[in-house]
This record gives C-alpha cells, sequence and structure tokens, in this order.
C-alpha cells in the first residue's frame, strides 16, 4: 500500500518532466496537482503513524 502511492507519485512526476517539452501551457497545473498529491499523501502517511 505504501509502497503503491510512493510509487504513483514518481510516475506523476516523471509524467510532468515528460509533458514539460510538450506542453508549457499544461506544465504547471500538473506540476501543482504532484505538489498537491505529495503533500496530501505526507499528511495520510504522518495521520497514520500518530493516530
Amino acid at each position: 500500500m505504501n509502497l503503491n502511492l510512493q510509487l504513483n507519485s514518481t510516475l506523476c512526476f516523471s509524467r510532468h518532466i515528460q509533458s514539460f517539452g510538450i506542453s508549457t501551457l499544461y506544465s504547471p497545473i500538473i506540476y501543482y496537482t504532484c505538489l498537491f498529491w505529495s503533500l496530501g499523501l505526507l499528511i495520510v502517511l504522518t495521520k497514520n503513524e500518530y493516530f
């Protein structure tokens, strides 16, 4: 479960890197989506640890 979530966020970042050369308009949207996904993942992991 943990590993699967980390794999998904890694794929998200690699997708952002790939699309950067293709479209500069959509890459900030993808970047912030990945950023919020990573922050959400961090919150979920710390909540599971402390509660």
